[in-house]
């Protein structure tokens, strides 16, 4: 994904400001019913979110379409948003650093853990 592409779009569509925010969610559901699984359900989500500043206003988007497609209806919903807004609070957007750390996400192997051997913990 290239978010310079995004920002340019989103200058070239009116945004005076934007910032971007892509966030992945994995998620594990388990559930039984007298003793036996009843359900099992696996989800890996990726979204991107987006606020930008459009005539003075914020505006807020998100998807978890990350085509072409997916990118410029997420920046059109955030321009329509923040038309709608009536507000006269002022945000503000970090104007940036000299550098960034980069961040060391803890390692899980939660998705390395099998079936059987998470139905035995449970139960």
């Amino acid at each position: 994904m290239n978010y310079q592409n995004i920002i340019e779009k989103g200058l070239s569509l009116g945004l005076t400001e934007i910032e971007i925010y892509e966030s992945s969610t994995i998620s594990n559901k388990i559930s039984f019913f007298q003793g036996k699984v009843n359900t099992y359900t696996l989800n890996n989500t990726k979204s991107i979110s987006m606020r930008g500043k459009y005539n003075g206003q914020m505006g807020r988007a998100s998807t978890e379409s990350f085509d072409e497609e997916g990118i410029n209806k997420c920046l059109e919903n955030l321009i329509q948003n923040a038309k709608y807004l009536s507000t006269l609070d002022v945000d503000y957007m970090f104007e940036g650093g000299a550098e960034y750390k980069e961040v060391q996400n803890p390692e899980a192997d939660f998705e390395n853990v099998s079936f059987e051997k998470k139905v035995n913990f449970l139960s």
